[in-house]
């Protein structure tokens, strides 16, 4: 039997990461959920052999798109193209077209059949890297391992050292380890994993978008339980287990304490999932030792999804919710809206998106005082090469003023050469700005981007974040404050298995004349 292997190289991964996670940024995100976006573009996700669980604690899917694919793989067999998964209710071209660099549609099923695979791969990367900061040097290192078979186990291991005068031990070192069951379809973990449950009002362990930058970014797409293997400890670390009995979920975790006077975290959840329903009950004993339940829901309509998470604990002592909606008007139109109401926090936001148009406005009151938010996106396509993105993001608070920044970002491409040029402008207490350039050259085995950058902010609330280029696995953010400038450049190879990345960087500003090295190897067997 022929094997088909279609797997995701047609979408830039920033892009993609941005339409997945729902930010409209790179800056928006965070070490953990980028690390999860690469390591899913290295080992795509099989949406032809992906469990329910597998499909759940990926983090792309919502609850009514795993339980449609699974559905949808019961009554027609494997998935064969990419046009056959959109067709899939839910689904769509510009959804596909967002996670395609995450999913693989490996079969060796005849057509109308379902297919299983097995097979184990291994994969280690280390890093180090060198910094001077007016003359004062620091080094840095870290490395990570995992070792699984796509549908049985997993094992890993990430440790870190941030910037110090020496090389010393790391200062974080995570671990997991998980088994899945195949008779009994069911997950064990031991070591670091996240909880993340319903909307996160109880339970959600590490990153969650904060801003509205995008339609989905107004719902959260839990994950359950989910082993963890990121340079960030941001997750819990004990033993954790879940297992499906029919429609039903049933989780349970405890977790030591991180830090020096905590408690035990403790967690219990029930799931269901229907076809066009979903719908959850949770209780936790949470790290501060307080216990706390919850209940969440999702219902798809047709048209339109309404999700909603209600939660008490005994630290708040009141109840506090989550109620929102997506509705699809037309193929190309959406709009959102949500309300959350906390103890002393409410916030109620709508947003709307034509295309690839968006633009959102949420008003929070806190304490008695108020704050706006919005924003407004909008991509301009001139050719098949060149394309704009802009970007208004504000804030408006009592007695403080407005804040506006305002982006634009230019990209063209031809052939294997790549450049990007981004201007970033903003206003608050004072003028801020910062403009770089940035071409490239790409094929499958050598990369190569440099980058050139100009800023000037006036104090550190007017800085400027920027997402840096850099080796796979490795979040860069640099905030820019000061008057300067500075200069990269980014060199990867591929040789069979085996990845090699260097940067080096130099920034000079008023404050700091600062010079970087990085350099990571990376290895698959």
């Amino acid at each position: 039997m022929k094997a088909l292997i279609i797997l995701a190289l047609c979408a830039p991964p920033d892009s993609s990461m941005l339409a997945v996670s729902g930010a409209s940024s790179m800056e928006e995100l965070d070490e953990t959920q980028t690390e999860l976006y690469q390591h899913l573009e290295s080992h795509p996700v099989n949406l032809n052999t992906a469990s329910r669980r597998q499909l759940v604690a990926s983090g792309l899917f919502t609850p009514f798109q795993t339980a449609s694919l699974l559905d949808y793989r019961a009554r027609a067999g494997d998935i064969l193209s990419l046009a056959e998964l959109a067709a899939v209710d839910g689904f769509g071209q510009s959804f596909v077209r967002a996670v395609t660099p995450y999913v693989s549609l490996r079969t060796r099923a005849p057509a109308g059949e379902s297919s299983a695979e097995n097979g184990i791969k291994a994969e280690a990367s280390a890093r180090m890297w060198a910094k001077t900061d007016d003359g004062a040097a620091a080094l840095s290192y870290g490395g990570k391992m995992k070792i699984g078979a796509e549908t049985r186990l997993s094992a890993a291991v990430a440790f870190k050292r941030g910037y110090a005068p020496d090389i010393s031990l790391p200062e974080v070192f995570n671990w997991s380890a998980a088994l899945y069951g195949r008779r009994i379809p069911a997950t064990l973990i031991v070591g670091d994993f996240n909880a993340r449950f319903g909307q996160g009002l109880l339970s959600w362990s590490g990153f969650s978008l904060s801003g509205l930058s995008s339609i989905s970014a107004f719902y959260k797409r839990p994950s359950g339980l989910s082993p963890s293997f990121s340079y960030s400890s941001t997750g819990l670390r004990g033993a954790a287990a879940e297992v499906e009995l029919g429609q039903f979920t049933l989780s349970a975790a405890i977790a030591a304490p991180r830090r020096k006077g905590q408690a035990a975290t403790a967690l219990a959840g029930l799931s269901w999932y229907g076809l066009k329903a979903q719908a959850g009950l949770n209780a936790m004993r949470s790290p501060k030792g307080f216990y706390g339940v919850s209940a969440d829901f999702r219902l798809n309509t047709g048209k339109t999804d309404i999700f909603g998470e209600a939660a008490w604990d005994t630290d708040e002592r009141r109840v506090r919710g989550i109620l929102g909606a997506v509705r699809n008007i037309e193929y190309d139109i959406k709009i959102a809206g949500r309300a959350i109401y906390q103890q002393d926090k409410a916030s109620a936001a709508i947003g709307a998106q034509y295309r690839q148009n968006f633009a959102s406005l949420e008003a929070t009151l806190k304490n008695g005082a108020g704050t706006i938010k919005y924003l407004a996106a909008a991509p301009l396509s001139l050719s098949e090469s060149i394309t704009f993105s802009l970007r208004l993001k504000g804030r408006l608070e009592k007695d403080k003023g407005a804040v506006n920044a305002f982006r634009v970002t230019a990209d063209w491409a031809g052939g294997n050469w790549k450049a990007r040029l981004l201007t970033d402008l903003g206003k608050g207490t004072t003028l801020s700005g910062l403009v770089y350039l940035e071409p490239g050259y790409v094929t499958d085995r050598f990369s190569v981007y440099a980058r050139a950058t100009l800023f000037a902010s006036g104090n550190w609330d007017q800085r400027i974040y920027i997402y840096e280029r850099d080796a796979p696995g490795n979040f860069n953010m640099k905030a820019y404050y000061g008057r300067g400038w500075a200069a990269s450049a980014v060199a990867g190879w591929k040789i069979k298995k085996q990845r090699v990345h260097l940067r080096a960087s130099l920034t000079d500003s008023n404050r700091v004349t600062r010079m970087e090295f990085h350099g990571q190897y990376s290895i698959e067997f």
